[in-house]
C-alpha cells in the first residue's frame, strides 16, 4: 500500500513539475517574444527637406525628403514609407495631408522621396512627418514634429 501511494504522488508530482516547466518556457517565450517586439521598432530621425534640417525655404517647386532609421533589432529594414505634407501643425497631428499624402508607398527608400503634392506657394508655410514600416511590415510611429 505505501509503495502504491508514493507511487502516487510521484506522479503528481511528476505532472506538476512537468506543468510548471511547460508554464515557465511558455512565458519565458512570451518575454523574448514582447522584448523583440518593442526592439524590432523602427524610431525616425534626423529628418531633412533638400538636405537641410528645418529649412526656412526652398527653392525647389518639387523638394525631396530624407530620414534616418534606427533599430534595436540587427538587420531591421524599412519596406514601406507613408509622408504627410500640411499646411498647419494642427492638420499633421490629426493625420491631415492637406497638401500631400502619399499614401502608404512599399519601397526602401529613404532618400531623395521627392513631393509629390498640391503646388507649393511661394512663401508658404507647410510641415511634415514620415511614418515607416519594417521588413515584417509593422508599422513605426510618426516622426516628432
Amino acid at each position: 500500500m505505501f509503495i502504491r501511494q508514493h507511487v502516487k504522488t510521484m506522479a503528481v508530482s511528476l505532472t506538476l513539475c512537468f506543468a510548471v516547466t511547460i508554464l515557465a518556457s511558455m512565458t519565458a517565450h512570451c518575454a523574448e517574444q514582447q522584448a523583440e517586439l518593442a526592439s524590432s521598432e523602427l524610431a525616425l530621425s534626423e529628418l531633412t527637406c533638400e538636405y537641410a534640417t528645418n529649412p526656412l525655404g526652398v527653392d525647389t517647386p518639387r523638394p525631396r525628403f530624407g530620414w534616418r532609421l534606427k533599430s534595436e533589432q540587427r538587420a531591421q529594414l524599412q519596406s514601406a514609407y507613408r509622408v504627410l505634407v500640411a499646411t498647419s501643425e494642427k492638420q499633421l497631428q490629426a493625420n491631415v495631408g492637406d497638401k500631400w499624402d502619399s499614401e502608404k508607398v512599399n519601397s526602401d527608400r529613404s532618400v531623395n522621396v521627392e513631393y509629390r503634392g498640391k503646388p507649393l506657394s511661394s512663401s508658404e508655410k507647410c510641415y511634415w512627418k514620415v511614418q515607416v514600416w519594417d521588413k515584417q511590415g509593422r508599422p513605426s510611429t510618426w516622426s516628432r514634429d
